[in-house]
C-alpha cells in the first residue's frame, strides 16, 4: 500500500499513520528520499518542494510502484501526484486528501476508483467548483469535509486531531483492518 506524502515528506507522523493503516505493507513515497527535513511550516515545506522539482519526481516514483493490486493514500501534493499516476496506470483504488492541484488535471481521470477528500475551503480557488467538476468524472467519489487543508498532518497549520483520528479509522476499515488503534481520540 502506497502513501504519497505531502510537502513535509516522510515524517515520523506519516510513517506512524501508514503503519497504523497498512502495517508492514506500508510504503511511503516522498520527495525527500525518506528524510525528515524538519520544516517549520507549510510555506517553507511548499517552497522547498517546488524549488527542487519534487512534483515530477514524486509522480514518477508513484507510477513506478503502482500495480493493479496497489491501494494508494495521498496527501496534498502527494495526492495530486498520485492522481496523475492513477490516470495512466490502474490500481486497486485510492483515497486522496486535499490534492488541490488535481483541479489542473481534470481532463485526465483515474483508471481506478478514487475518493477525493476535500477541505472546507481553499484560499486561492473555488473548492465547490472543483468538487462539482470531480463529481462528474468516472471512478471518482468526492467527500467535502468541514476541516482545513492539512487536517491529517500534525505538522500542518490545518491539523485537526479529531478529523485525523476519524479518517485514520476510515482508512483502516478501507483496507480491512479493525478501525485503528484504541488510543486514537
Amino acid at each position: 500500500m502506497l502513501f504519497a506524502a505531502d510537502v513535509f515528506g516522510a515524517t515520523p507522523e506519516l510513517r506512524r499513520l501508514a503503519g497504523t493503516v497498512a502495517g508492514e505493507a506500508a510504503v511511503v513515497i516522498d520527495a525527500h528520499d525518506g528524510r525528515d527535513c524538519g520544516f517549520r511550516d507549510d510555506g517553507a515545506a511548499y517552497r522547498f518542494f517546488l524549488d527542487n522539482g519534487a512534483p515530477q519526481a514524486v509522480r514518477r516514483r508513484i507510477a513506478g510502484a503502482l500495480t493493479p493490486k496497489t491501494r494508494v493514500v495521498g496527501f496534498s501534493a502527494g495526492a495530486a501526484a498520485a492522481w496523475h499516476a492513477l490516470s495512466q496506470a490502474p490500481a486497486a483504488g485510492a483515497v486522496l486528501f486535499y490534492g488541490s492541484r488535481i483541479r489542473d488535471a481534470l481532463d485526465r481521470p483515474p483508471l481506478c476508483p478514487v475518493e477525493v477528500v476535500l477541505p472546507a475551503h481553499e484560499d486561492h480557488f473555488d473548492i465547490g467548483a472543483m468538487a462539482e467538476a470531480l463529481a462528474r468524472l468516472p471512478n471518482v467519489t468526492v467527500t467535502q469535509t468541514p476541516w482545513h487543508h492539512g487536517f491529517m498532518n500534525p505538522r500542518s497549520g490545518g491539523w485537526d486531531v479529531r478529523a485525523a483520528a476519524d479518517w485514520t479509522r476510515r482508512l483502516c476499515r478501507w483496507v480491512g483492518r479493525d478501525g485503528g488503534p484504541p488510543d486514537l481520540p
